[in-house]
């Protein structure tokens, strides 16, 4: 595809970048240390039930990834 891009203009490449490894690892930690907010799992404590919703299929979210440090977080608390 062609772009005319004006004499003026500054052009940003961004560089790649190399995804985490230990995705669940990483997904964990944050819901135990999240930024400005109780962690999940002092959310759940004392508590006797919880409710999850996740995306369904039409949404591209790796819940595979996601739910199970959710849910071991949730049996833990």
């Amino acid at each position: 595809m062609e772009v005319k891009v004006p004499d003026d203009a500054h052009v940003v490449d961004m560089e790649d970048t190399r995804g985490l490894n230990a995705i669940e690892q990483h997904i964990e930690q944050a819901l135990l240390h999240p930024l400005g907010t109780p962690s999940l799992r002092r959310l759940a404590q004392n508590r006797r039930s919880a409710c999850v919703v996740i995306s369904d299929i039409t949404r591209p979210v790796p819940n595979s990834l996601v739910l199970p440090p959710i849910l071991r977080i949730l049996e833990e608390a």
